[in-house]
Formats: structure tokens, C-alpha cells, sequence
């Protein structure tokens, strides 16, 4: 039984042994694999340093990957450097909230073994956060520290990059002049480095400062310079801002045009390279340099895209400018309620950057007063010479008067002689005069006749707007008698609504009538069709809301045709008021437009659900005949709609297509060169 026993204990021995040698080599091929990965680490580590040199995008989920790493290494240089790296990729995105979470744990694992170059790039990329967050002096702090630890290790690269993020605490604070110090002496380290991408970094920087000093010569300078290194490295994201840069120096400077060519340039890398970040404030600068020289609808289409961009990316340092941009164009479309609405938007924001300077600086708030008071006293100089103006045109207007009058009685004079000389052949000239009298009586009649037809157009266009207004009316009383004062509110609202567009309407047929009687003076432009169509809408929005139709406007915002904007409105209301009064309750009318590029033209086709219309009908149509019907509820018309519409197609080198199917609507359709 012993000797049983003792084989059996051998024989658990060596499995114990087994199982644990089993063991120590699983667990030194753990620490084998570990021991590799981190060999590799420093390979993937300065692989990211190099994302981040570019600002790729890429940098966040590269750095992520890193973190089991700082996990198994803690209190070690890789583990610092691991969770700066990852903060830093947020912070390239934009992504401040999440970036203070990496930073405090890279605080946390700082010790004797992290070196100094970590220590400084950790106390640089959470500086900028703070920055971001509005604690400028504790990021002003924490850069401090890191410009100290860059130079003692004599590094001048990142020793600059310090710099320039000092620079822009000390523009936030109004102190330019420490600032100017700051970003010069970046540029001055830079500018004998090879680093040819961080010397243009730098000269953008400068380049802020001077623009915050209103030198927009010099920092004009400094972003041309960097544009051509930009350029030639490829980097994208940073020739966009460069280019967004230059447009903002050259709004600035009253040079809009030429603020508008960077703007779109910085508009195209923006959609060839999806560099979303940029486009709000890209955009605003268009819209700010468009309403300059009066480009009303191209500064609303990048007024509307920055406001998008803006309100979709949530961010919290909108400049005032866009909403103060934003208040002058819709008071220029006579929007008042939106342009109210942004000028208090913009009332606010400035309050509230007022508040905050007062806090960081009060040498800021100081220079803020001094500039104020510069500017009254700018005023003041052109008041003055606006007065001394009006009286020198007072002056030259009095000389101009008394010569005009000269001039006035000796041709006065000339006239009398001429008349009393013409009297003395009027024998001789009877026959003439009989004949030149005839020609009158003619020239009259024509007249009449355009007479005539000029105020059945004026007739046939404001019949609808007015029924409409009048049926508003009606309702007011209606709901003044049953004493609902809320509703009567309501409804005066839609009416002055409805009058103000009876106006903008009435003073286009004003221009129309006077065209006709002195003949039609065309300023041909590019017009929008969408646009156009959209004002249109809004005129017909009580036949709509009556009739219970619906216009769909397919039209892509950008089409255009090179036609004279008012034709186009005539042209345009006439289709849309006939497609209403033809087409039944609760139908829908549609609107499209096709370009041809092949002969430069836009087909633009309004198709309705109407009745349709008979064949003879439409031969009579296309010869140009007048023809009386009524709507599907009664709406009369004059048949004068057509003759004007094909009046001007012809003025502006267009065309008309009719086709129809009764029972199943009709399709309209009208075509003008695109350019």
C-alpha cells in the first residue's frame, strides 16, 4: 500500500510540474508578444507625432489604438505621450469636450521618468483647450511652462508653436503689442528652420495681429507669403483657412472682388476635399463681400449656407458679423421681421464679447474706448467735410441755374424768330402740314390702342391679389363683429402681408405700363429661377391656401437664364396664374427646369392638373390669338396674358411650348438662354 501511495503522489507531481511549466510558457509568450508590440510602439508613436504635424483627421482612431499601451505602461513617457496624442487628435476635430478627459489622465501618469519634450507638448495641447474654454490666463499658464521646457531643451520648432498659441491669448486680450512680440519672434525662429510648414503657420499668425491692428497692408503680406508655401506642400485643410484668411483681409480693405475670387476658391478645396469645418465661416465672408456690391441673391445663398453650417456644427464663437451681415441683407429683400430678428441676435453677441473683455483685459476694454472715440472723431471730420461739400455743390449749383437760364432765353429767342419766320411760308406749307397731321391722328391711334392694352394687362395681373385682399377684408369685419379680436390680429397680419405684396406687384406693372409707352429699355442679367419662383409663391399664397393647391418647385437653386429680371417675373406670374385658375380643389402644380447645354438654354415647364385644353383652342394659342375662358371656379380672365407672354419671350430671344390633354392637365413651357 506504501509503494502504491508514493507512484500515485509521482504521478500528481508531474502533472502539477507539467500544468505549471505549461503556464510559465504561456505567460512568457505574453510577455514576449507584449515585449514586441513594444519595440513597435515608438515606430507607431512617431507615426502619429507626423499625423498630427498634418492635422490629419486620421490622428484620433491612430492614437486610440495606442491606449492599451498606456494602460499596461503607467507613469512612463509612452503612456503621457499616448493620452496627449489622443486629446490632441479631438482637438484637431474640434471635439473640446471630449479632450480634457485624455489630458488629466496624461497629468496623472507625469513623473521623474516622462521627459521634458512630453511634459511641454502636454501642457501645450491642454493650454489651447483652456484657451478654447475661455480660461485664457490658465492656458496662458500652462504655455508658459511649456515654453520654458522647449527651451531649455533647445528645440525651436515647437518652442515657435508655443509662441504662436501665446499670441493668440494676447490678441484675445487686446494686449497686441506683447502679441506682435510673440508672433514676430515665432516667425523670426522659424524663418531659418527647414520647417517651411510651421514658418507658414507662423506668418498666418502674424498676420491675425496685424489685421487686429487694422494694418491690412501687413497682413496682406504675411498671408501671400504663406499662401505660396501652403501651396507648394499640398496640405489642404490649411490653404483653405489661408484662403479664407485673405478674403476676410480683403473684405477688410474694400476689395471685395478680390475677396470674392479667395472665397470661392476656398469654397471649391472645401467640396473637392470635404473640409465641412470651414465652410460657415467661408461662407459668411461671401455673403459679406457679395451684399458689398450689392449681390443681393448670391449673399443670401451663402448668408443661409453659413447660418446652416453654423447652427448644424453647434459651435459658441460665431462672430457677430454674420448676424449683423444677415440684418442688412433680408432688410435689403425688405424681410423685416428676419432682419430685426438678427439684428438682436447681433446686439446680444456683441454684449456679451463686451462682458468678456471686460473680464480678461481692462487695458482690452481701455483700447476698446480709445477706438471708439477715435471713431466719433472720424465722424465728426466727415461730417465736416460733407458740409463743406454741400456748399460748394450749393455754389455750382447756383452758377449752373443762372447759365442754364442764359442758355434757356437765347434759344427762347432763336424759337421766336424761327416761329415768326415759319409763319410767313404757312401757305406755302398747308399741304405738308395736312399730311404730317394725318400721320399724327395715326400715331395717336396706336397709342390709344397700346393704351388700352397696357391697362388690361395692369387689370389682368392684380385681379387676383386684390379678390384675395378683398376676401380678407371681408373676413377682418367678420371677425371685428363677433368681437374675436385674437383671430382679427391674426388676419390683419396676413393682410398687410397680402397688401405690401399688391405693392411690390403694382409698382413692377407701374414699370411695365411706362415700358410699354416709351418702349421697353431691357437690362439683361443672370437671373435665379428658383428665386424667382419663390417670391411668386408667396404672391399667390392666398389662391392656393383658397384653392387648396400646392406648387412643388423642383428647380435646382443653381440654374439659371440671362434674361432681364422683370420680363422673367411677368413671364413667370402669368403661367403660374393661369396653371392656378385651370387647375381643380385639392390638385397639385409642378415646376421644373432643364438645362441644355448643348443650346444654351433653360426649358423651363409648369405642369398643372388642370382640365386641359382642346385642340382648336391650342392652334388658336400658338398663332398668337386672344382667347377668353374661365377657371375651374369661375375666374375670369381677358386672354391679354398670352400676348404678353409671348411680347416678351420674343424681347428676350425665348420660345413657348404648349401642350395639353383634357382631363389631365397641361404643360407650359418657356425657354431663355442660360447665358
Amino acid at each position: 500500500m506504501p509503494i502504491m501511495r508514493i507512484k500515485l503522489l509521482q504521478k500528481a507531481n508531474m502533472k502539477l510540474v507539467i500544468i505549471i511549466l505549461t503556464l510559465v510558457l504561456v505567460q512568457l509568450a505574453c510577455i514576449s508578444a507584449f515585449a514586441t508590440d513594444t519595440l513597435g510602439l515608438k515606430a507607431k508613436l512617431n507615426f502619429c507625432y507626423e499625423l498630427n504635424k498634418q492635422r490629419d483627421p486620421a490622428l484620433t482612431a491612430e492614437a486610440k489604438k495606442l491606449l492599451p499601451f498606456a494602460k499596461k505602461l503607467p507613469k512612463t513617457e509612452e503612456a503621457v505621450r499616448i493620452y496627449t496624442l489622443v486629446g490632441r487628435g479631438f482637438l484637431n476635430l474640434r471635439d473640446l469636450d471630449s479632450c480634457p478627459k485624455y489630458f488629466d489622465l496624461a497629468y496623472k501618469n507625469l513623473s521623474k521618468a516622462v521627459s521634458a519634450d512630453a511634459e511641454a507638448h502636454l501642457n501645450l495641447s491642454s493650454g489651447w483647450v483652456d484657451y478654447a474654454f475661455g480660461k485664457s490666463n490658465l492656458g496662458m499658464a500652462k504655455y508658459t511652462i511649456a515654453y520654458k521646457l522647449y527651451s531649455k531643451g533647445n528645440d525651436p520648432i515647437k518652442t515657435a508653436w508655443v509662441l504662436n498659441n501665446m499670441t493668440q491669448v494676447m490678441s484675445v486680450q487686446q494686449k497686441f503689442d506683447k502679441a506682435l512680440e510673440y508672433a514676430q519672434k515665432a516667425v523670426e525662429i522659424t524663418g531659418k528652420s527647414a520647417d517651411t510648414v510651421t514658418y507658414a503657420y507662423n506668418l498666418q499668425t502674424l498676420g491675425e495681429v496685424y489685421l487686429l491692428q487694422e494694418k491690412y497692408k501687413e497682413a496682406l503680406n504675411q498671408y501671400k507669403i504663406a499662401e505660396r508655401i501652403l501651396n507648394n506642400s499640398k496640405i489642404w485643410t490649411e490653404v483653405t483657412l489661408n484662403n479664407i484668411k485673405l478674403s476676410s483681409c480683403y473684405n477688410k480693405m474694400q476689395q471685395y472682388r478680390l475677396a470674392i475670387k479667395c472665397g470661392l476658391k476656398a469654397d471649391s478645396l472645401i467640396k473637392k476635399y470635404d473640409i465641412k469645418l470651414y465652410t460657415g465661416f467661408n461662407s459668411s465672408n461671401l455673403a459679406e463681400s457679395y451684399i458689398a456690391i450689392n449681390d443681393v441673391q448670391r449673399s443670401l445663398y451663402h448668408l443661409e449656407r453659413a447660418l446652416a453650417e453654423f447652427k448644424k456644427s453647434e459651435l459658441s464663437d460665431i462672430e457677430p458679423g454674420i448676424y449683423n451681415t444677415a440684418s442688412i441683407i433680408y432688410g435689403k429683400l425688405k424681410q423685416y421681421d428676419k432682419a430685426l430678428y438678427y439684428l438682436e441676435l447681433y446686439l446680444k453677441a456683441s454684449v456679451i464679447i463686451a462682458d468678456s473683455l471686460q473680464k480678461t483685459s481692462e487695458n482690452g476694454q481701455l483700447a476698446k474706448f480709445d477706438l471708439l472715440v477715435k471713431d466719433r472723431e472720424v465722424e465728426n471730420l466727415k461730417i465736416l467735410n460733407e458740409q463743406q461739400k454741400e456748399l460748394a455743390e450749393a455754389q455750382q449749383y447756383r452758377i449752373r441755374l443762372i447759365t442754364i437760364f442764359s442758355i434757356a432765353l437765347v434759344l427762347a429767342l432763336i424759337f421766336l424768330f424761327w416761329l415768326f419766320r415759319r409763319t410767313k411760308k404757312a401757305e406755302s406749307n398747308l399741304q405738308k402740314q395736312r399730311l404730317i397731321i394725318e400721320e399724327q391722328n395715326k400715331e395717336l391711334k396706336k397709342q390709344n390702342e397700346l393704351q388700352l392694352m397696357t391697362i388690361g394687362i395692369v387689370g389682368h395681373d392684380l385681379r387676383g391679389p386684390l379678390s384675395s385682399t378683398i376676401t380678407l377684408k371681408k373676413m377682418l369685419n367678420m371677425f371685428l363683429d363677433d368681437a374675436d379680436i385674437n383671430s382679427a390680429k391674426e388676419l390683419s397680419t396676413h393682410l398687410f402681408d397680402s397688401l405690401e405684396r399688391i405693392n411690390v406687384l403694382a409698382n413692377n406693372l407701374v414699370q411695365w405700363v411706362l415700358s410699354a409707352q416709351s418702349g421697353i429699355n431691357l437690362n439683361f442679367k443672370q437671373v435665379v429661377i428658383k428665386d424667382a419662383i419663390n417670391n411668386l409663391i408667396q404672391v399667390f399664397e392666398t389662391e392656393l391656401t383658397k384653392k387648396q393647391i400646392k406648387i412643388i418647385n423642383e428647380v435646382n437653386a443653381t440654374i439659371e437664364v440671362y434674361a432681364d429680371a422683370a420680363c422673367v417675373e411677368t413671364i413667370l406670374r402669368n403661367v403660374i396664374q393661369n396653371a392656378i385658375k385651370f387647375t381643380p380643389i385639392g390638385k397639385c402644380i409642378t415646376i421644373t427646369a432643364v438645362p441644355d447645354l448643348d443650346k444654351n438654354e433653360v426649358k423651363v415647364t409648369v405642369i398643372d392638373q388642370g382640365i386641359g385644353i382642346q385642340q382648336d383652342f391650342l392652334e388658336k394659342l400658338s398663332k398668337g390669338n386672344r382667347i377668353v375662358t374661365l377657371g375651374t371656379k369661375g375666374e375670369k380672365g381677358n386672354g391679354l396674358g398670352l400676348i404678353m407672354i409671348q411680347t416678351l419671350l420674343g424681347l428676350n430671344k425665348g420660345e413657348m411650348e404648349i401642350s395639353s390633354e383634357i382631363g389631365k392637365g397641361t404643360r407650359f413651357s418657356i425657354k431663355l438662354p442660360s447665358s
